[in-house]
């Protein structure tokens, strides 16, 4: 990275974290956020849920490393079906690496029928899945940014996330509903939140983050690779 023309970060988050752990010049960094393909995801397809999947659920893609926080996720999920007459569905999709069969031995263990995993899925598959959740949830303990916050905004979902800094960065440009991940009563406050507000002005967050993600396309992405 020293040795480089320059430097890029797909957020402020990740720049900072350059300059401060690489001590790379501020001036050698450049921000290019990730891009959407908005031809692939995209509401003009007609895809039918064509999984066995609960009528309504959380919708959480993920490869099963450990900083994507399956377990914590599982944990919340578990207690606020404990306290809440609404109990809530997770569907987890992604490839099994290293710290799958942990969160697979916790599934086990607390035996929660509201819970599946639906194993490595088509990108059809995974449209389909999306289009179809009730809500996206990203509870990652760190990231550089999120595609799968995009894909879903890409397919007018509801995004649900933690208080990562990159999440907290996307934030200001898209309304997406953060919880802190280490504080339940947090998490639940913001599920119940969503769960009482009305499909209307649940679709105009969806429309207004659409109009906001154009500038999150590939298309424009890929410019700014060419433009540097």
């Amino acid at each position: 990275s020293k040795s480089s023309d320059f430097v890029i970060a797909s957020s402020n988050a990740v720049g900072n974290d350059f300059r401060k752990f690489l001590r790379i010049k501020k001036s050698k960094i450049k921000i290019i956020n990730e891009g959407v393909d908005l031809r692939k995801f995209s509401l003009k397809k007609n895809y039918k849920k064509n999984l066995s999947l609960p009528k309504e659920y959380l919708f959480y893609p993920a490869q099963f490393w450990k900083h994507k926080n399956h377990i914590a996720l599982i944990n919340f999920i578990k207690k606020f079906n404990e306290k809440n007459k609404n109990s809530l569905n997770l569907v987890l999709a992604g490839k099994k690496k290293s710290f799958f069969f942990e969160v697979m031995k916790k599934m086990k263990e607390i035996k929660l029928q509201k819970i599946k995993y639906i194993g490595e899925i088509s990108i059809d598959e995974l449209i389909s899945t999306y289009i179809n959740s009730k809500f996206v949830i990203v509870p990652s303990l760190h990231e550089s940014s999120s595609l799968v916050i995009l894909e879903a905004i890409a397919l007018k979902k509801i995004v649900i996330a933690s208080n990562i800094k990159p999440f907290q960065e996307m934030s200001k440009v898209f309304k997406i509903n953060i919880y802190n991940l280490k504080n339940y009563r947090n998490f639940e406050k913001v599920i119940l939140k969503l769960k009482n507000t009305s499909a209307n002005k649940l679709r105009k967050y969806s429309d207004y983050n659409y109009k906001k993600l154009k500038s999150y396309s590939w298309d424009v992405i890929a410019q700014k690779y060419i433009d540097l």
